[in-house]
């Protein structure tokens, strides 16, 4: 997870929709967290991205 948000904080629109989803729905690690993968699903989104797109809705 480490080297992904790493990825995605310089801008992986890959990444950003990978962290994203995890955080929405969550790993055995660390619960969900909807207001965290709406940030990241949102700037996968903003880059056109339609998986994030859809994915944004379920997280508002």
């Amino acid at each position: 997870m480490t080297w992904m948000r790493h990825a995605a904080e310089h801008g992986d629109v890959d990444a950003q929709l990978a962290v994203g989803r995890f955080y929405l729905m969550g790993l055995e690690e660390m619960g969900s967290d909807p207001a965290e993968a709406e940030s990241w699903l949102s700037q996968a989104a903003g880059k056109g991205n339609q998986e994030a797109q859809t994915l944004l809705e379920q997280a508002q």
